[in-house]
C-alpha cells in the first residue's frame, strides 16, 4: 500500500480538545477515517472514505483525496487553525 503525500498538512482538532493532529498522507486520512466517530459517519464521510480508498488504490489523485478529506473536516469544523 502506498502513502502519497498531500500538498499541505491538514492539521485537525478534536471537538474539546486542545491536541491536533497532522495529515499530510493518504495513509494518514485513512487512519483517521478508520476511528471517525459512528454517529458521524454520513453521506459526506462516505465520498470521503471512497475517495481516500480509490487513491490508495491509484483509482484517484492525492489531490482528490485531500480535498474530500479536507471538506468533511471543515463541514464538522475540526480543521485546526494554523
Amino acid at each position: 500500500m502506498r502513502s502519497r503525500q498531500f500538498r499541505s498538512v491538514i492539521r485537525i482538532q478534536d471537538q474539546g480538545s486542545d491536541a491536533t493532529r497532522e495529515v499530510a498522507t493518504i495513509q494518514d486520512a485513512r487512519e483517521v477515517l478508520t476511528h471517525w466517530p459512528r454517529e458521524r459517519r454520513g453521506p459526506r464521510y462516505r465520498r470521503a472514505r471512497e475517495i481516500v480508498e480509490a487513491a490508495l488504490r491509484g483509482e484517484a489523485t492525492s489531490a482528490h483525496a485531500q480535498e474530500s478529506f479536507m471538506s468533511l473536516c471543515a463541514h464538522f469544523h475540526i480543521v485546526a487553525p494554523r
